[in-house]
């Protein structure tokens, strides 16, 4: 069995969770049903994905001077509740090398880049 989970970081978006089991649903009736009910709903595009049978999406995260929302990303990501690959950390602000984010990057073997902007190339 494989647990799908739906996972957002916007606080209003819902999460939904379900167990599937391949046996009673197989996965070639699983896009037939979801792919009616993109037409019933007028859906430009619909994605399934199953995590633990679909391979990880790898991502890299831009991450702003904030740490919130790095911190609660690479948590939930820690949790596997976002079933992706993180290939590297990008920001425009230095994190200085003992902060609690570049440990746990660290500890994780996530890369850390920090592309400084000057004054003068903003805006």
């Amino acid at each position: 069995m494989c647990r799908l989970v739906w996972w957002s970081i916007a606080p209003q978006d819902p999460r939904s969770e379900f167990l599937f089991d391949p046996a009673k649903w197989p996965r070639a009736q699983m896009d037939e049903d979801f792919l009616k009910l993109s037409k019933m709903f007028n859906a430009l595009r619909s994605v399934v994905r199953v995590p633990n049978i679909d391979p990880k999406y790898k991502i890299a995260i831009l991450a702003s001077k904030q740490d919130h929302c790095l911190v609660d990303l690479m948590h939930g990501w820690q949790n596997r509740g976002l079933p992706v690959e993180i290939t590297d950390v990008i920001s425009n602000h230095d994190r200085g090398p003992n902060t609690h984010v570049m440990r746990f990057l660290e500890r994780h073997g996530i890369p850390y880049h920090c592309l400084e902007i000057s004054k003068e190339g903003k805006g």
